[in-house]
């Protein structure tokens, strides 16, 4: 997604590895996230626990906003206000989330994200049109059935066309069943409108989430989602005082049209502390 010509660069701030500027990066290594508990807060959203500790991405500061660069890489559309940073691809993040309004379309049973995108991004977009909403990035994807059941530890499977409502998300999109999957657009604010049904689009409020997040580079593929949430299993295996909270969900900044290598996701999953 691209906002377009910029309004003017006010200043560059200093590079960081994924927050909003302002915002401090705590490196930890596995006995200081231990220590942690409960980790990343509305005041510090973001702990920089995996990967590449010293990966940064570079904040500038625009009239039209923060615009986030790594690489050859560019995000310069919005995010929700109170939004963390993009997670640097390579990096792992425990991040806070706050609530925010956002407008979903349940993808239809049997077909895959990757078959039902247009399906779903078509009413979203004129949901957001009719309204005079601004888009703003990250679209979102929520996927279903890669939850474990409560108290169960073993990893559930991965599958290209297995897709959800997010665990975060809210109970309109709970509870789907197998192969069931939501897209979102994300208000910028509530301001920006009411909750309520439009057609097919629900806007609804999800509540505030901490999230395990992998930053990624490269298409907008299954396989790829695959690759990041064997990623965050296998740190959560090496630090037991956390466990999965909810549904996986990829967070995707770009639009289809943008060149594969300069395509900008995460995948995330919630979790909370576990339980001695």
């Amino acid at each position: 997604m691209r906002t377009g010509v910029l309004c003017g660069t006010l200043a560059v701030v200093s590079a960081c590895a994924g927050t909003n500027p302002g915002t401090p990066v705590e490196p930890a290594s596995a006995a200081a996230t231990r220590a942690a508990v409960p980790g990343p807060t509305p005041e510090n959203p973001v702990m920089r626990v995996g990967g590449d500790v010293d990966l940064r991405t570079r904040v500038t500061q625009t009239k039209s906003g923060a615009v986030y660069t790594f690489g050859s890489m560019r995000i310069d559309t919005p995010l929700p206000v109170g939004y963390p940073a993009p997670t640097p691809p390579g990096a792992i993040e425990l991040k806070y989330y706050p609530s925010v309004r956002r407008a979903e379309v349940v993808g239809r049973a049997g077909v895959s994200p990757e078959q039902g995108r247009n399906d779903s991004f078509w009413p979203l977009f004129r949901h957001i049109e009719s309204r005079q909403i601004a888009m703003t990035a990250p679209v979102e994807m929520n996927y279903h059935d890669q939850t474990p059941a409560p108290g169960d530890s073993t990893p559930v499977r991965a599958t290209d066309d297995s897709l959800s409502v997010g665990g975060a998300v809210a109970p309109a999109s709970q509870g789907g069943s197998e192969g069931e999957w939501t897209m979102a657009f994300l208000y910028r604010s509530p301001d920006n409108g009411d909750t309520g049904q439009d057609g097919r689009v629900s806007v609804l409020d999800a509540p505030a989430v901490r999230v395990l997040s992998i930053g990624q580079r490269g298409s907008y593929s299954a396989s790829n989602r695959r690759k990041g949430i064997e990623q965050l299993r296998a740190w959560l295996v090496e630090h037991p005082e956390w466990q999965q909270a909810g549904d996986i969900r990829s967070l995707y900044y770009h639009d289809p049209f943008t060149l594969p290598w300069n395509k900008w996701s995460e995948t995330q999953m919630p979790v909370k502390p576990a339980q001695p």
